[in-house]
């Protein structure tokens, strides 16, 4: 019942423990890293976690990386992954895949941050980002959405890899929608965005059953979901404009 939290604009890593209901923050870092003489803050904008070792994105073409130790976070290393903003972040095996908010491209790094190789992305929107990064079962799902003249178009993709590019099995539009979290559970993938209708954000719970992608239900949240994450029929995810916890049961 450990939670890593990232928060963005404190430019800070909290490991929160679940303890008779309520949240207790055991560990907390702020995120200063130092290069050429010069320090600054990493913000984090979306993380992966993978075992005790968490990745993080920025918006930036920076990527940090810290472990939990004994209960205690320490930071391992940072990198530049070349110059294109990223903000997608998946880890699997050993791997870190990154989303690019430019260029349709999803790289593929080793355990040491170095590129592995780069795929690039099929879709009929050109200047899309990449949001969220999903693999499962060979399968890759993708969070884009473009933001034009105020108002933003989301989309959740599945794709099936073919060489180095992402070919499309079936999308989801979502208009007047910004997409920023996903997750899955083995049964369900679950979507953070953000409905310009809505007077607070919403999950989106989806079914893919090997061809088609279908909305199942979307949960109404408190304020605007960002990160998320699901163990068994609880469902946990922070509010970005309250900079809140939220946890909640789940009926499905």
């Amino acid at each position: 019942d450990t939670i890593v939290v990232a928060h963005r604009a404190a430019a800070a890593l909290f490991l929160i423990k679940l303890v008779d209901n309520r949240f207790e923050v055991i560990d907390k870092i702020r995120l200063r890293l130092w290069w050429r003489g010069e320090g600054r803050f990493f913000h984090p904008d979306l993380i992966a976690v993978n075992g005790s070792r968490i990745y993080m994105t920025e918006y930036t073409a920076r990527v940090l990386v810290v472990d939990i130790i004994d209960n205690k976070f320490r930071v391992v290393k940072h990198s530049c992954c070349g110059s294109i903003p990223f903000h997608g972040c998946f880890s699997d095996n050993q791997r870190l895949m990154l989303g690019a908010v430019e260029g349709l491209q999803v790289s593929v790094l080793n355990s040491e941050l170095g590129l592995e190789c780069s795929l690039h992305v099929e879709s009929e929107e050109p200047d899309v980002r990449i949001k969220t990064v999903g693999v499962q079962d060979g399968i890759f799902f993708l969070g884009l959405d473009r933001h034009l003249g105020g108002v933003s178009t989301g989309w959740f993709n599945a794709y099936q890899l073919v060489g180095n590019q992402l070919v499309l099995i079936h999308s989801l539009i979502f208009e007047d929608t910004q997409i920023d979290g996903h997750v899955f559970n083995g049964q369900y993938h679950f979507v953070a965005m953000e409905p310009g209708g809505w007077d607070a954000g919403c999950i989106a719970v989806i079914a893919f059953d090997g061809t088609v992608l279908d909305v199942k239900e979307r949960i109404k949240c408190e304020s605007f979901p960002h990160g998320l994450d699901i163990r068994g029929d609880t469902l946990i995810y922070s509010s970005y404009a309250n900079s809140s916890v939220v946890k909640c049961r789940l009926a499905l």
